[in-house]
């Protein structure tokens, strides 16, 4: 996103860095595990070095300072690890009239195998009855 000109950014996550992560998320090392994600990934986007503003709230989404944070922001891009978070953040999405994106990568359950990773998305727009899957 910042690559494509998105230049301020609000990263919500209660979770710290941990070695299973070093291949989900781009760019970390052995270094940042044990730290907070938020932060590392506010790092990140600022070596970068495109003016890119980032404001990072360590705590869950249903943290009021989160809700309230999110609540602001023009669209809404989800990595959640629960359905319940997924719920949450599609509830404030469709409350706020907020774009959402729901991403997340996992195995493909199909002819009894799991071992083929793929890309899921899910997006709602602003009519909150309709969405679009793939």
């Amino acid at each position: 996103m910042t690559r494509t000109g998105c230049h301020r950014h609000l990263c919500v996550d209660p979770d710290l860095v941990e070695e299973k992560n070093l291949n989900r998320i781009l760019n970390t090392v052995r270094s940042d595990v044990g730290q907070p994600k938020v932060k590392v990934l506010g790092a990140l986007i600022d070596r970068l070095g495109l003016g890119t503003t980032v404001g990072a709230i360590q705590n869950d989404l249903s943290h009021p300072d989160a809700l309230k944070a999110v609540a602001s922001c023009d669209v809404v891009i989800g990595c959640m690890d629960s359905v319940d978070g997924r719920d949450l953040l599609n509830r404030i999405a469709t409350f706020y009239l907020q774009p959402c994106f729901d991403v997340g990568v996992g195995p493909l359950r199909t002819f009894n195998r799991t071992d083929i990773n793929v890309c899921t998305w899910h997006w709602t727009d602003l009519i909150p009855s309709s969405a679009v899957a793939g």
